[in-house]
């Protein structure tokens, strides 16, 4: 929380302008504790605490948004859960905390200073860099590539269904893995190679050919999320750098694949020049 201000900052409204309030540095990490040694099923009752601590709401106007419960299972095994709101974290935001945390709690347990680099700049740092960068020209020019990109794009997936699409979409998903076999990947590796793309762009590609046939539509938009971390002064910082940068892919004449793998490499090529207008999903 010292670290990072971020982390002790809360969300304002003055008229209709948001504003950012960032607390002192004494600001310490909410923590709940809960003992579930002599509950019947001890992991059943931490899936539950976890789950409730996904759903949990914050308040952005009190905060602070982040908040700490740690679960004790045994005398010697305990799960410390950390929520952080998207507005002050992301992905790369999780992996930072993550090492910090693990270093502080190392030195602490070792009796040595902990080990970590003082930080360059602070996110309001970046985020009057990105407001002052972003001069009316730039926002044109990124405002204009962006316009022409998804200009004609189709506001629906029409994929089939198990249930009628609701009139509201609700923006929750969910995530399946799978494991891709070694020669499987060897053979994508040395497709991309041949058509002089990267492993990212062939798989993207076969992705909107699956989609294409699945809903029967010639144009399509995917999403590709972007750590947007483009300077060096905010690789250790956390805060919601996320962007997600989104291509049109079109499918129309029934390209072959180097057609298709071309269009989707220069589509995601010209997303990463134009990834810092920050995109509302």
């Amino acid at each position: 929380m010292v670290r990072h201000e971020v982390l002790r900052t809360t969300i304002g409204v003055d008229g209709d302008e948001p504003f950012q309030r960032v607390g002192p540095a004494g600001v310490g990490l909410p923590l709940k504790h809960d003992d579930v040694t002599l509950a019947a099923d001890a992991n059943a009752t931490l899936a539950m605490l976890i789950s409730n601590e996904a759903q949990a709401q914050f308040d952005v106007e009190v905060g602070p948004l982040i908040r700490g419960r740690l679960v004790r299972l045994t005398v010697d095994d305990h799960v410390l859960l950390i929520t952080m709101h998207n507005m002050v974290s992301d992905d790369q935001s999780v992996n930072i905390l993550t090492r910090e945390f693990t270093e502080l709690y190392t030195a602490a347990r070792t009796g040595r200073p902990p080990q970590l680099a003082p930080l360059p700049v602070q996110y309001a740092d970046y985020a009057l860099w990105q407001r002052n960068w972003l001069t009316e020209e730039i926002l044109e020019r990124q405002s204009e590539y962006w316009g022409r990109m998804l200009a004609g794009a189709p506001t629906v997936l029409r994929v089939p269904t198990d249930w009628p699409r609701p009139t509201r979409q609700d923006p929750g998903g969910s995530c399946v893995e799978f494991v891709w076999h070694e020669p499987l990947t060897t053979q994508l590796i040395a497709q991309s190679q041949r058509f002089g793309t990267t492993l990212f762009v062939t798989v993207l590609a076969g992705w909107a050919l699956l989609l294409a046939r699945l809903s029967g539509q010639e144009k399509l938009i995917i999403e590709m999320p972007s750590a947007n971390r483009t300077r060096a002064e905010i690789t250790r910082l956390i805060g919601p750098f996320t962007n997600t940068p989104t291509l049109q892919v079109d499918l129309s004449g029934d390209p072959t694949v180097g057609a298709l793998l071309e269009q989707v490499n220069t589509a995601v090529l010209w997303a990463q020049v134009y990834q810092d207008l920050p995109l509302i999903r």
